[in-house]
């Protein structure tokens, strides 16, 4: 088994020299610019948690890049899993909305398996909500999971392995965006906490950031989740956006983690664009489209046979 990086709930804002970071903000305009990173992964690559440590799992190996301006949003995200598997598909949609996931997306114990996936598309269903109130449901179904994974995990350890005691982590991080009210990105994250009594239970982290705000004409807001550690000069600054666009430039950010991370991140990338017209896909696997409901088969209708036209015989007068 694999063994997870550490993340822990850590902030820099602006000057700091950071760290690889799990999280990172970005907004930026003309003469001005401000960026929260967080939270920072330690350095150790052993994860001293213990759903990890006793059970198989999985996790989306991942890089996600959300970017918005004021005409457009743009997400992207590259397809490798844990498994090795290259058709993962980390962005899918969420009423009328998307949503990217990142972390911890399975668990399986004993022949109880659990996957994240099911649980957020059932808080996707329903009648249009406002967004706010979409990712609330999603943040609360991602903790509930969690939490459900951490019981599966306990029912088959020993008592003493739960006394370890270990910081806050980061588990699983999501970005749901969309277009409603001129275009929107939020990005939340679940970790968690081991009490003193022993107990350990999973919580919404107090990172999430909310970039919905209307922004001018030279303004841009990104959002990098899961592994950047080889783009992480690009968290303060938009100049990938500016130079390239915003839909080669999230491309770019992500072939090079592809490049620095081959065993964590790996392509093909699916982009996808949302504007005031709509979503529409750039670039995406074909097995990754979502599937149609097919319409029933007509029945065949019955075989008729060929009626004969009956000759008119005049009568003689």
């Amino acid at each position: 088994m694999k063994p997870m990086r550490a993340i822990h709930s850590d902030i820099a804002i602006d000057g700091a020299d950071p760290d690889p970071t799990f999280i990172g903000y970005k907004i930026t305009n003309v003469g001005e610019s401000a960026h929260i990173a967080q939270p920072r992964p330690s350095r150790t690559l052993i994860l001293a948690f213990v759903l990890l440590l006793t059970s198989q799992t999985s996790r989306s190996q991942t890089t996600i890049v959300a970017v918005r301006d004021a005409n457009t949003v743009i997400i992207a995200a590259d397809s490798l899993h844990s498994t090795g598997d290259r058709h993962s598909c980390k962005i899918r949609q969420c009423g009328d909305a998307y949503l990217a996931v990142s972390g911890l997306t399975g668990a399986s114990t004993n022949g109880d398996n659990l996957e994240l996936w099911p649980a957020l598309l059932e808080a996707c269903k329903g009648p249009p909500v406002e967004p706010k109130a979409r990712v609330s449901k999603l943040e609360q179904a991602a903790t509930d999971w969690l939490n459900k994974a951490i019981s599966l995990a306990r029912q088959n350890t020993g008592p003493l392995e739960f006394q370890v005691k270990m910081p806050e982590k980061m588990l699983i991080s999501f970005a749901l965006v969309g277009w409603k009210n001129g275009g929107f990105v939020f990005t939340r994250g679940i970790g968690n906490v081991i009490y003193l009594t022993g107990e350990m239970r999973a919580r919404p982290q107090e990172n999430g950031q909310d970039f919905d705000m209307r922004l001018a004409s030279d303004q841009i807001a990104h959002a990098f989740l899961g592994h950047f550690e080889g783009i992480q000069k690009f968290v303060g600054t938009a100049e990938p956006f500016k130079t390239l666009g915003l839909i080669e430039g999230a491309k770019f950010l992500v072939t090079t983690m592809a490049l620095d991370r081959p065993t964590d991140v790996g392509l093909p990338i699916d982009i996808l664009r949302i504007t005031k017209d709509g979503a529409q896909w750039i670039q995406r696997k074909p097995e990754c489209e979502e599937q149609k409901a097919e319409s029933p088969t007509p029945k065949p209708k019955p075989a008729t046979r060929p009626t004969k036209r009956r000759r008119s015989r005049s009568r003689p007068r």
